[in-house]
């Protein structure tokens, strides 16, 4: 709540995004448990708009191979994410932060965003787990 009310006084619509976040199998329990770290970001080494915990506006995005990877019976793994993405600056691959003082997240396209970068392991959290197959 802090955060959300520190980021209420820059940007007047600062409520939770729904988007989507793909995953490997093995790292569904530590963010089903902890929520999501940066400290583990970058793992995929996709690191085009910034260090942080990437997310998408489109679950077929997330859902690329290289996002959710298929374990051994052919299934991927989704979460269905709220996120505070507040104001947002264009990323790029050496950012390790936003400018807190003026923005809160990095974004591929500032006129239509389709990934956010977050920098803050509290502004997202996963609301529900989807394990899907390819057709």
């Amino acid at each position: 709540m802090a955060l959300k009310a520190e980021m209420r006084r820059r940007v007047k619509d600062c409520e939770r995004t729904t988007l989507w976040h793909g995953t490997k199998e093995k790292s569904v329990d530590g963010i089903v448990r902890f929520g999501f770290n940066r400290s583990y970001s970058g793992g995929n080494k996709r690191t085009a708009h910034g260090q942080g915990v990437y997310f998408a506006t489109e679950a077929s995005y997330s859902c690329h191979n290289q996002y959710a990877k298929k374990d051994s019976q052919g299934q991927r793994r989704l979460f269905l994410c709220k996120a505070l993405v507040g104001k947002y600056v264009k990323g790029h691959k050496d950012m390790r932060v936003a400018d807190h003082n003026v923005f809160d997240s990095a974004v591929d396209d500032v006129n239509n965003p389709g990934i956010f970068v977050i920098f803050k392991d509290v502004q997202a959290y996963p609301e529900y787990l989807i394990i899907c197959k390819d057709k």
